[in-house]
Parts: C-alpha cells; sequence; structure tokens
C-alpha cells in the first residue's frame, strides 16, 4: 500500500478541557484528527478547525462506534494512534456532604470513561501502533483537602496505565500517565484565589503549570517507546 495513505490519528477524549484546548493546537501535526466531547466545540490544530463528536453513551459501544469514524475509509491506514484522555471532574463539596449521584458522577467521568475508552482503543485500533496517554493530576498521588472522590478515581488511572503496560505492551501498546499540576485554565480557575495560592506555594516552581511544557510532555510519552506504564510528572514540583 502506498505510504501516501498511512497516516497519524489523534484522538482526544474530553475535548473541551480547559487544558485539551491549550494543549492540543501545540503539539506536534497529524494527519488525522478525532475530538469527543460530552457537549459541542471545536478545535483547531494542523490549521484546521475540527468539529467535537459528541458523546451521548458513556460506554464501550459509544467509544467504539466513534472510533469506527477514523477507519470508515477503506483507503486509510493508520500507521499510529494516539489516544489522550482530559476527562475529569473535581469535587463541588467536601466528601461526607456528597450524595451518591456525585459520588458516581465523578467515579463515571474520571475513571469509567477512561475505562472504557481504552477497552474500545484496544479493539478497534492496532496495537502495536497505540499509544494512551491518561492526564492526571498530582493529587491523585498526594491528595489534598475537599478533593478525596477526584484524587481516588485520578490515582485509579496509575493503576490502568500499568495494568494495559504490562498485559499489552508485548503487542506494542504504550500507555502512560501525564501527572500535571495546576494550571490557569481549565479547573484551576474554578479554585478559589487564596485556595490556588496555596496549591501552587506547594510547588518547587511557585507558578502554574505552562501549557507549552504540557504539550512537549505529551509529545515525548508519545515518541518514547521505552515509557510504559509510567507516571510523567509535569507539575513544577508539587509536594
Amino acid at each position: 500500500m502506498s505510504s501516501s495513505l498511512s497516516h497519524t490519528l489523534l484522538v482526544v477524549v474530553g475535548s473541551s478541557s480547559g487544558v485539551a484546548t491549550g494543549v492540543i493546537p501545540q503539539l506536534s501535526a497529524f494527519d488525522r484528527y478525532l475530538f469527543i466531547s460530552s457537549r459541542p466545540g471545536t478545535m483547531m490544530a494542523n490549521g484546521s478547525k475540527h468539529e467535537f463528536v459528541v458523546a451521548g453513551d458513556n460506554c464501550v459501544s459509544g467509544f467504539e462506534s466513534h472510533f469506527q469514524m477514523a477507519l470508515s475509509a477503506s483507503e486509510i491506514r493508520l500507521r499510529e494512534v494516539v489516544v489522550i484522555l482530559f476527562s475529569g471532574i473535581t469535587d463541588s463539596t467536601i466528601f461526607v456532604n456528597q450524595s451518591p449521584g456525585e459520588l458516581e458522577k465523578i467515579v463515571e467521568v474520571n475513571l469509567m470513561s477512561n475505562v472504557f475508552a481504552t477497552h474500545a482503543a484496544l479493539k478497534k485500533f492496532r496495537m502495536n501502533k497505540l499509544r494512551i496517554i491518561y492526564v492526571s493530576s498530582s493529587r491523585a498521588l498526594l491528595g489534598d483537602r475537599g478533593t478525596v472522590m477526584y484524587s481516588t478515581t485520578k490515582n485509579a488511572l496509575n493503576g490502568l496505565a500499568r495494568g494495559i503496560a504490562l498485559e499489552y505492551g508485548r503487542f506494542g501498546v504504550r500507555a502512560n500517565v501525564l501527572s500535571l499540576g495546576i494550571t490557569d485554565v481549565g479547573m484551576g480557575t474554578q479554585v478559589a484565589e487564596a485556595n490556588a495560592r496555596t496549591i501552587i506555594q506547594r510547588s518547587a516552581n511557585r507558578s502554574p503549570v505552562n501549557l507549552e511544557s504540557v504539550a512537549l510532555a505529551i509529545d515525548f510519552l508519545r515518541q518514547n517507546d521505552d515509557m510504559n506504564g509510567s507516571v510523567l510528572m509535569c507539575d513544577g514540583g508539587y509536594h
């Protein structure tokens, strides 16, 4: 088959995330893009505007049908697929005051959406060309007041990445976690100013994480074959 028909594909789940919209346009270019979100929107990438695919069903079959869109043209041969999962919501109140519905929602968005998307990606894309990057947080490792469920579910991604790496690494799959500190976009803007300052002071850099650094970290994980089942810290030295 002609090399001109061999493409690279970027799949982004949680495309409407503030971090995603700031980072994706800075990544190295791909030939094809699939942006999935819970709400409508657009993303600039490689000089073009791309519409979000709105995902109504958070399930394996739902993700499979979305991923099939990228495979619908029979002449397309994908030589590399990178799946970046930005999906995440944080606690809106302290743990003891959260309703069962609030607890379930955080588990669904932060953990199960990643599990379902990973399951579907392994089924739909060639494993030896698949790179999976889970976007997480330093709070997953260290915890923090007011983020019990966020920290719990994001920490679970570390186990998911390690398990996928050990089970499918021999087939060429690479699954890693990118652990971020607080940024000045996305959920970082939802933190009260006084709390944000406290969090920033807990980092060695004493500043929010730069989105350019996040893009560089993603490109690194995409290109490095020997990073697998790892947690890459991009948090300014959060402690």
